[in-house]
């Protein structure tokens, strides 16, 4: 019995061992399995870290890439946009012979003395009249344009430019001839005009030239110009020109350039039917109105002096004074005022206005007439 209880302690003694070296085994399991699981875990998370890093990525570049787009799609809206609206003077390069290139008269030197002269003109062109009003005004875009090679944004600017745009190119070319030199200018796809002479006298070909091209892109300005050099004949035919077969916003104002001659010479009638038809094509134009009431004080026409002073001032009020050089409102504003004031006899008042007109700091030369209105007033006051 001793035998058989210690056979059985042994045998439940190595079925506990058993068990235990077996917990063990799973419990060795179960760790391995732990592990693999917090490896895979680790691994699963830096994986989807990567994933998401990598859709932020791709959702960035996206963004970047829309952004380019977007600022391209706006570069070419606004050169779109330029072009379409670019109303300038574009001076190209003159082609010249190769003798004189080698001489430093280059094509681009000669297209730069062109634009030099033909803003000389405008600035010394003296006029009330805005530039907003011209029918064809460069104003002071005016460029010279070098040609590129190959192909650049620059030339797909020059290309849109060409394409949409407005912009009056002047072109031409130097040739030798048997006497000297000859220029050749011309306006967009015009005809040119040629101006030859000695070589020595070159500076006057372009001179010559930059007024041809003057008169035919600001006829207006150009007579004006040339009618304050004493040039009257050639600015009465621009004058007439254009009333005749110009623009319909060019005619009053070509009245106007005439009246402003035939009275300069002391034919105030003419003067003034002239400025009558530049008011019957455009009533709404200030500038007559002021030429009128002048010319109707000259000729002690007080009732026509009175109506054409109050005209003037009324489309001031009433802001249609718009195709007038804004520094000369406030100045003929204070001479049509006082122009009244003195056909009237109201001399009170014209004192202050004579004194604030002295006190325009744009009064553009006024003073002696501001002078007057003071010395009459205060006579007429004692």
């Amino acid at each position: 019995m001793a035998a058989l209880g210690s056979a059985a302690r042994e045998t439940a003694d190595d079925y506990l061992k058993r068990q235990n070296a077996l917990a063990d085994l799973q419990m060795d399991q179960i760790r391995l399995q732990n592990e693999n699981l917090q490896q895979q875990d680790r691994y699963e998370r830096s994986h989807l870290w990567w994933r998401r890093f990598n859709d932020q990525m791709k959702g960035a570049l996206q963004m970047i890439f829309v952004a380019l787009a977007l600022v391209v799609l706006i570069g070419v809206g606004a050169a779109v946009w330029s072009a379409g609206h670019a109303d300038g003077l574009i001076i190209e390069s003159f082609s010249v012979p190769p003798d004189m290139l080698q001489k430093g008269l280059s094509g681009e030197v000669i297209a730069g003395k062109v634009l030099d002269l033909l803003q000389t003109f405008q600035r010394q062109t003296q006029s009330s009249r805005a530039a907003t009003s011209y029918a064809n005004d460069w104003g002071n875009d005016i460029k010279v344009q070098i040609p590129n090679t190959g192909v650049s944004v620059g030339e797909l600017n020059r290309y849109l430019h060409q394409w949409l745009g407005h912009e009056t190119h002047i072109s031409g070319e130097v040739y030798r001839t048997a006497t000297g030199l000859a220029l050749n200018a011309r306006v967009g796809t015009e005809p040119g005009q040629t101006f030859a002479g000695k070589e020595a006298a070159f500076d006057n070909l372009v001179r010559n030239a930059a007024e041809s091209i003057y008169r035919v892109t600001q006829p207006y300005r150009y007579a004006e110009y040339v009618a304050g050099y004493g040039r009257k004949p050639e600015a009465i035919a621009v004058y007439n020109e254009l009333a005749a077969t110009g623009p319909a916003a060019e005619r009053p104002w070509a009245y106007m350039g005439l009246a402003g001659i035939q009275g300069a010479d002391g034919h105030l009638h003419e003067a003034e039917f002239l400025l009558e038809r530049a008011t019957v094509i455009a009533p709404n134009l200030a500038l007559p109105y002021v030429n009128l009431a002048y010319r109707a004080y000259q000729l002690e026409h007080i009732d026509e002096d009175i109506a054409s002073a109050k005209t003037f001032l009324e489309l001031v009020k009433t802001g249609k004074s718009s195709q007038l050089d804004p520094a000369k409102v406030a100045e003929f504003t204070l001479n049509m005022t006082d122009m009244i004031l003195i056909v009237t006899k109201d001399f009170a008042p014209l004192i202050s206005h004579a004194r604030a007109q002295l006190e325009e700091p744009n009064i553009s030369g006024g003073w002696d007439e501001a002078d007057e209105d003071l010395l009459l007033a205060c006579s007429g006051t004692h």
